[in-house]
């Protein structure tokens, strides 16, 4: 049994939690993300674990804006945990239509956000 066959096993929720926040950010990682090796790894150790797409493309290859987004919204998912945001440039990498998109994820249109933001900006958009 491969490393890929086991991980999805182990990882069963967090991996769903990955793919289910992508989805509804619109950062595509197909039907499944999946654990798989990093190629990339020197060695074997913490590190050498990477998300990657159904296709098999690791996430880490996203471009910012989609990483920004997709990171920002397991950050909502974590929320009960630590309810802290801390972002600098929110709108690095990010067009207009997707920076709404990741100030909602946020919480920013709710009356009861999930965390306390904190970041900064020079985007009229964001602001």
């Amino acid at each position: 049994m491969g490393f890929g066959t086991q991980a999805a096993t182990q990882l069963a929720a967090t991996l769903k939690i990955a793919t289910d926040t992508a989805n509804d950010l619109g950062v595509s990682v197909g039907k499944s993300a999946q654990a798989l090796l990093d190629a990339h790894a020197v060695t074997l150790g913490s590190g050498a674990i990477a998300l990657h797409s159904e296709e098999g493309v690791p996430l880490q290859s996203l471009g910012t804006g989609s990483t920004r987004l997709l990171v920002a919204g397991l950050q909502r998912v974590a929320a009960e945990v630590a309810s802290i945001v801390l972002v600098d440039e929110v709108e690095h990498g990010l067009e207009p239509h997707r920076l709404t998109r990741l100030l909602t994820s946020l919480g920013a249109k709710e009356a009861k956000p999930p965390s306390q933001v904190f970041m900064t900006t020079h985007s009229p958009v964001a602001g």
